[in-house]
């Protein structure tokens, strides 16, 4: 009897430990493992309020409609692709290529160019919202009009202030930038002045892409 007794007694403790994840027996030790959960939830509570994780996508990959747009109705067609890469929670580095065909008041070009940008956004609270961008320009053309073709090389720097919005994957921003810009010519032709050309640069542009 004795024997049963103590059998059923060993399994009653089995089970009691077994609804307890800490294996705590009294009601003192039950009131310990409440404190060590509270403590564990403060703790998470304040690393949240002092060291705050933002949702954050480093990378996106972005083009320019209103560029497109804008420059089509003049009759040249462009085309600009973003390549964005964060680092840290202030900085990105832009990689923007571009491709332009098209004429427009009587001079015919066409040609690639690329774009060379370092981005900080000012809140610090990861790629999105406003930035300031200082960035550099290059571009190689063959251009020609009635008279001669020549073959154009334009370089340049700008400045560019935008907000840029996350919303998933989705990305949508837009800047204005001032910036100034130099191009030289070489050709067989003798007279290319009308193809050399330096001058500030106004520009103001919309862009939408993905997020990653």
């Amino acid at each position: 009897m004795l024997k049963k007794i103590f059998v059923f007694s060993v399994m009653l403790a089995s089970m009691a430990l077994a609804g307890n994840p800490y294996g705590y027996g009294s009601s003192e030790d039950a009131d310990a493992a409440a404190g060590v959960l509270e403590q564990n939830k403060a703790s998470a509570e304040y690393q949240s309020v002092v060291s705050p994780q933002y949702e954050d996508k480093k990378f996106a990959l972005l083009f320019h409609p209103l560029s497109t747009i804008v420059d089509g109705a003049r009759g040249v067609f462009t085309f600009y692709l973003d390549f964005e890469a964060g680092f840290g929670s202030f900085f990105s580095l832009i990689n923007r290529p571009f491709y332009m065909n098209g004429t427009n008041n009587g001079v015919t070009a066409s040609g690639f160019g690329i774009e060379e940008g370092f981005r900080f956004y000012v809140s610090g609270k990861g790629h999105k919202g406003w930035y300031v961008e200082p960035e550099l320009m290059f571009g190689t053309f063959d251009v020609s009009n009635s008279r001669v073709s020549a073959t154009a090389n334009s370089v340049g720097a700008a400045v560019a202030v935008g907000h840029k919005y996350v919303n998933g994957h989705f990305v949508f921003g837009f800047d204005a930038g001032l910036g100034f810009a130099s191009a030289s010519a070489s050709s067989d032709d003798v007279n290319v002045d009308n193809f050399v050309k330096s001058d500030f640069i106004l520009a103001i542009d919309v862009y939408l892409g993905f997020a990653f």
